[in-house]
Parts: structure tokens; C-alpha cells; sequence
């Protein structure tokens, strides 16, 4: 979700002492915790990830664990026979050592922007959204005067500034852990900014286009996002372990979030289930709540055309390299999906930063394998750590 290595490089230095002062007076700074992962037993097998592959598998998440210093870990695998691999190590909580496990739930941050276009496209193939639908037609007191497409939202090809990079969002974010903003507010507020390019010249990630897609989708149907997700993705599937944060109360056994990469202070910074100012401040670009193998199963019947026709999966896979590349794994921007190159393969899927969470989600298209790797900490090597899980399938 966040597109930087620090929350608001060009913030001026007395802000930032403020908002050094907040945290320091106001965060908890939970201890190191050690964590014997390696001494685990009793490893899940399935019909393509035997014992000696479940070990290995054990091994590279005991090393990322130790040498990034993560909380915790939780990774997910369905192979192509349908059958789910999923292990879970490390602390739910480093203050009390609340060892974490397969049922507890992460934020999902940023993988929520592939839940949302799926449901755009759900609404163009129902008639109520078209790819070229503007802007103004269902935000009209929010739309800037240049036009702007659900296709240029879908795609980070809107021009319009990350709603996540504004100081003043982040500083009551950060003071106000207990904040719940309200979206369209958050709207009108980026909205004011300008352009960062003429819309459908460029791409730039950016969390507002999500956002906004996520009103719009509001707007058109009069059903809240809560009800549309439930409603037209995860009933249909069986899924009932997502959770809308803050709309929907966190689970008691949400792990807790450990930053160490945005919020300018020694040490980490501890985001509790309580905290609902994050969440609200992304909305529909990363509020989402699950487990890894919920996401999987997600993504799994999402390329199984479970949820939407091959073709709007197909539109979904537009890919564009944008100027500015998000970092050396991600070749171009989709419409909702990413496109990954781990040791020349090709995977299709989406990554989620998040104040203490950095996750990633990818399907391997020839193998028809997903893998889901949630990580209670921002940020760490999660690239390294997943090319080494996909190569020793």
C-alpha cells in the first residue's frame, strides 16, 4: 500500500519531529522476542509438498523469520491438485508471546485492491459500471475537472495523488489511533491536489484510485462496499473469514502489526487490533482482514473463473510498464493485478505494505499454483524469502 521506504520522505523536518514526539509518547515499543522455529514438528504435507519439500519449506521461513527480525509469518500454497498447503510461525503478539497460528487473521493492506477490481468487474459484466464510466457520473461534488475513467482508476493511470502520502492524513493517523475517517471526506481531500500527469499518460501507484473506485462502486449500486463484497465474492465462494475494517470490528485474535520502515522512530511501532485510523484512512485501497488461506482460496477460484468471465480476467492482465518502476520484481501495472518476474517466471497477483504488515499474494498461471505470504512486520525481503518457496516446489 505504501509506495515509499519512509512514510513521507519529503515531509519538513519539524513535522516530522512532531510526529517522532507523537509516536515515542504514545506507541508501544514491544520487545525482541526469540523464536525457535526450527524445533517444529508435525509439518502438513499434501500430494505435491512431501515431507523433505515441507521441510525445506520450514527452513527458508525459519531463516527470513530470524535474519529480518519478523514477528511473525503465515504462508499459504494450493497446488494444482486443489490441495492447500499452510503453516503459520512465530508471535501473534512479541509482548506477551502469543504464538501465532494458521486461524489468526492479518491485514491485508494492499492485496484489498485485487478484491475490489474483481468486484468492479463483477458491476461491468452486471451493466451497472463500464470500463470508460467517469468519475464525475457517480462523485460529481468529488471529480476534478479533467475526466477521469474507471479504467484509469483500475489501472494507477488516474494522474491523481496518493491520498497515503498527504501529511496531514498521516499525522492524525499516527496521533489518533482511534480515528475513523470518512472516505468521501478523504475523496474531496485528494481531489484538491493536483494532477501528477494528464489522466491515461502514465502510471503511478497510488491508493486513491482504489478509494474512489470503492465510492464510486457505492454510488452506483446504493449498496455499502461491505455488502457488494459479501454479496457478490465471498458468499458465492464460501468464504466467510474477511473482515471490512473498521466497518466490521477487528477479530480478538488479529495479530498485531510491528513497523519499523514508516513511521520515523528507533525501535517498532506497535499496531494493535485497536487501532482503526489506518484502515479507514485506506479503505478500499487496503482494509481487508484474513488469513493466507482465505486470500488463496480467493485467488485460486478468482483464475478458476469462479467470480468473473475469463475475458474480464483477461482485461484484468492488461499490463503497462509505468515510468516509475515500484521496484525490480513487478514488471507493469494491470488493472488490479500486478505482473511478477521471480527468476524469470511470470506470476500474476498483488502486494500489500501496511504500518506493520508485507504481504504479497502471486499465481504461477503454468503450474496453476497460488501462494500467499503474510508478514506481521513492514517492510523485510519478502521477494527473496518468496523466491525461495517457489523454487522449492
Amino acid at each position: 500500500m505504501w509506495t515509499s521506504n519512509k512514510i513521507c520522505p519529503n515531509m519538513p523536518p519539524t513535522t516530522k519531529a512532531f510526529l517522532l514526539g507523537l509516536v515515542l509518547l504514545g506507541s508501544g515499543c514491544a520487545p525482541n522476542a526469540t523464536y525457535d522455529c526450527l524445533s517444529e514438528s508435525d509439518l502438513p504435507t499434501t500430494p505435491l509438498i512431501d515431507d523433505r519439500k515441507a521441510q525445506i519449506l520450514l527452513e527458508s521461513l525459519c531463516e527470513s523469520l530470524q535474519q529480518d527480525d519478523i514477528p511473525a509469518l503465515q504462508l499459504t500454497i494450493i497446488d494444482s491438485t486443489q490441495s492447500i498447503w499452510t503453516h503459520t510461525m512465530g508471535h501473534a503478539d512479541r509482548g506477551r508471546r502469543w504464538t501465532a497460528s494458521d486461524q489468526d487473521p492479518f491485514r491485508l493492506a494492499s492485496i484489498t485492491k485485487s478484491f475490489v477490481g474483481v468486484l468492479i468487474y463483477r458491476l461491468i459484466e452486471e451493466g451497472t459500471l463500464q470500463l470508460d464510466t467517469p468519475l464525475a457520473a457517480y462523485l460529481p461534488d468529488e471529480a476534478p475537472s479533467t475526466p477521469i475513467t474507471v479504467a484509469q482508476l483500475l489501472h494507477h493511470s488516474s494522474g491523481i495523488q496518493d491520498v497515503l502520502t498527504l501529511p496531514d492524513i498521516l499525522l492524525t493517523s499516527t496521533s489518533n489511533t482511534s480515528k475513523i475517517w470518512n472516505p468521501h471526506q478523504l475523496a474531496r481531500t485528494v481531489l484538491r491536489t493536483p494532477l501528477q500527469f494528464e489522466p491515461g499518460s502514465d502510471h503511478r501507484y497510488s491508493n486513491s484510485n482504489y478509494l474512489l473506485l470503492g465510492l464510486m462502486a457505492e454510488a452506483a449500486t446504493g449498496q455499502s462496499l461491505q455488502t457488494l463484497l459479501q454479496e457478490k465474492l465471498f458468499a458465492p465462494l464460501g468464504l466467510s473469514g474477511f473482515v471490512w475494517h473498521p466497518v466490521e470490528a477487528a477479530p480478538d485474535n488479529l495479530v498485531h502489526g510491528y513497523d519499523r520502515a514508516f513511521i520515523p522512530r528507533p525501535g517498532f511501532y506497535e499496531l494493535t487490533k485497536g487501532n482503526t485510523s489506518f484502515s479507514s484512512s485506506a479503505y478500499a485501497s487496503g482494509n481487508l482482514i484474513a488469513t493466507s488461506q482465505e486470500t488463496a482460496l480467493f485467488f485460486h477460484h478468482l483464475f478458476g473463473q469462479r467470480l468473473i468471465s475469463e475475458a474480464s480476467i483477461r482485461d484484468m492482465l492488461t499490463f503497462s510498464t509505468a515510468s516509475t518502476p515500484m521496484n525490480i520484481y513487478t514488471k507493469s501495472f494491470g488493472r488490479g493485478l500486478f505482473e511478477y518476474d521471480l527468476a524469470g517466471t511470470t506470476y500474476y497477483g498483488h502486494e500489500g505494505q501496511f504500518i506493520g504488515f508485507d504481504n504479497v499474494v502471486v499465481y504461477d498461471p503454468v503450474a496453476k499454483r497460488t501462494i500467499v505470504l503474510l508478514a506481521n512486520v513492514s517492510t523485510y525481503q519478502k521477494f527473496d524469502l518468496l523466491a525461495r518457496i517457489t523454487n522449492s516446489l
